[in-house]
């Protein structure tokens, strides 16, 4: 396993968590930081492909937050769009905010960290 594919694994993982957090607890403005924090968090870690990497983050973060939404409205919690049905309209939603937040996030925090800690 490459640093690249580690950096995008443990970026997801803090992704996932970061949202389930958010469905739990909704505080909007962690609605937002979510993809800035794992993209930073990505492109902190990763080697020499920080943009792909960053750049899957956004896509694949897309269809966590379509599954999670899902599973969310599935077992009860409010959700603005719940059902099966709103699950291609949730990830293509989150697929317009989250690779450009995702990009900041990689390219601010995380390359601003790497240069820091450099």
């Amino acid at each position: 396993m490459n640093r690249d594919f580690r950096a995008f694994a443990i970026g997801l993982a803090v992704f996932t968590a970061l949202y389930s957090v958010f469905l739990l607890l909704p505080v909007y403005p962690l609605f937002f930081a979510i993809p800035l924090i794992a993209g930073g968090v990505v492109a902190y870690l990763s080697g020499r492909r920080q943009f792909a990497a960053v750049l899957s983050l956004g896509v694949v973060g897309s269809g966590v937050v379509a599954v999670l939404n899902f599973a969310a409205s599935a077992i009860g919690l409010p959700s603005d769009f719940p059902g099966a049905s709103s699950i291609p309209l949730v990830a293509a939603l989150s697929l317009l905010y989250q690779v450009p937040l995702v990009l900041v996030g990689g390219a601010v925090v995380g390359l601003w960290l790497r240069w820091r800690h450099a």
